[in-house]
């Protein structure tokens, strides 16, 4: 039989490990004992139970600290919740959802602006520029050659990374509490009068 302390150490060490898609890295041999089994799935079920509960009760689960933080990486680059990794963050290709279906997370404070444009510019269209460059000097390319080859390459390489840029962005946002610069202004104290 397994100490409460060892119990509650696996389970934690398990929990992170699946959370963050490393479930298989747990040896085999912890896998198969039925009590560790049965005790984090039992935890992991009760853990969402109880923000279902919450959720029906009318409280909010707007609280950060009730969900793990997940890095941007993991979640932006698929286009997850930031927040809970598993709802979706785009409606269409590059349209934000209102808000989270599975943990209610607000999407307002996510402003990428023209971030993922920056990106694909500096590194999907130089290369696309290069290619045609390329192409003319070496082969004196016709119009029609460059039509067919640099502006697929150019499709290929500006487009399809717009979404994860800006799924990666929004993450990050949330992930580092990023927020519009404010200024502070201080306010100045009237100088002490003389003393008699």
């Amino acid at each position: 039989m397994f100490a409460v302390g060892e119990i509650v150490a696996a389970m934690y060490a398990y929990n992170k490990l699946t959370m963050y898609g490393f479930g298989r890295l747990i040896p085999a041999g912890l896998r198969r004992h039925r009590i560790f089994v049965d005790r984090t799935q039992a935890y992991q079920q009760a853990r969402w139970k109880a923000l279902r509960r919450r959720r029906l009760k009318g409280t909010h689960m707007s609280s950060d600290h009730d969900w793990p933080p997940i890095p941007p990486m993991q979640t932006g680059l698929r286009g997850r919740c930031p927040r809970c990794g598993q709802g979706h963050l785009f409606e269409g290709f590059l349209k934000m959802r209102k808000k989270c279906e599975v943990c209610d997370l607000d999407y307002s404070f996510a402003d990428p602006a023209d971030g993922p444009a920056f990106f694909v510019i500096c590194f999907g269209c130089v290369p696309s520029v290069l290619l045609g460059v390329w192409l003319e000097v070496q082969y004196s390319a016709p119009l029609w050659m460059h039509l067919l080859v640099t502006g697929p390459f150019m499709l290929l390489t500006c487009i399809p990374p717009l979404r994860p840029l800006k799924g990666w962005l929004v993450s990050s946002q949330f992930f580092y509490k990023a927020e519009e610069g404010k200024l502070v202004r201080r306010q100045v104290e009237p100088p002490l009068a003389p003393t008699q």
